[in-house]
């Protein structure tokens, strides 16, 4: 109920949902996946999309979010990461089933231009479609009056996969391994697990 007040909000787009696929719970996906669980224990992903920096500030601030959803979440809540990007690509589950966000530590040693022509290579395989960007920083969560909750994270991957095959196909791809390759020196595990996996079924259409 409340995702669906979610959507009645101008500006703004949103879907709840657990680790899986649309008919594959966690366990079994990752079995589907050939794929180790790297949740770090986060169990559902809230995707919220906003039209801009105003829409933002306006569901963060409203009563669907400050009392409906927290009065119906705050009781099962066991830790929460909160992430804010740019967000790159369209959206479309007639296109791409599964969403496959990936949250990372990285050091200022990482060279942002290299990274992005690891993306441009995921880009390019069958089924997939990817876009890298920065966490948007103080400056963001202060125009949006909201605290840091992102929990030392600084980049997120965005994945869409046309299906679960595809999906399969780019994590064992050799594209994916010289990307994870190139990142190893920059992950910073200072704070706990350097990067936070999930698979859900994409439901929304931007």
């Amino acid at each position: 109920q409340c995702v669906v007040q979610f959507n009645e909000i101008p500006g703004i787009s949103a879907q709840f949902t657990a680790h899986g696929t649309a008919t594959l719970a966690k366990h079994d996906c990752l079995k589907a996946l050939d794929w180790p669980d790297k949740t770090d224990g986060y169990t559902h992903c809230l995707l919220i999309v906003a039209d801009d920096e105003a829409s933002l500030k306006n569901y963060l601030h409203h009563d669907h979010h400050l009392k409906e959803w927290m009065a119906a979440i705050g009781p099962l809540l066991k830790g929460i990461v909160a992430f804010d990007s740019r967000l790159k690509v369209q959206l479309n589950p007639t296109q791409y089933e599964q969403l496959h966000p990936v949250l990372f530590r990285l050091k200022d040693t990482v060279n942002a231009g290299e990274m992005q022509l690891h993306v441009e290579k995921f880009n390019k395989l069958d089924g997939i479609r990817a876009s890298l960007e920065p966490f948007l920083g103080t400056k963001f969560l202060e125009s949006v009056e909201w605290p840091d909750k992102s929990e030392g994270f600084t980049w997120c991957l965005t994945v869409l996969a046309r299906d679960g095959p595809a999906l399969k196909k780019y994590l064992h791809s050799a594209e994916h391994a010289a990307w994870a390759a190139s990142m190893e020196p920059h992950i910073d595990a200072a704070q706990g697990s350097p990067l936070l996996v999930f698979d859900v079924p994409l439901r929304m259409k931007r």
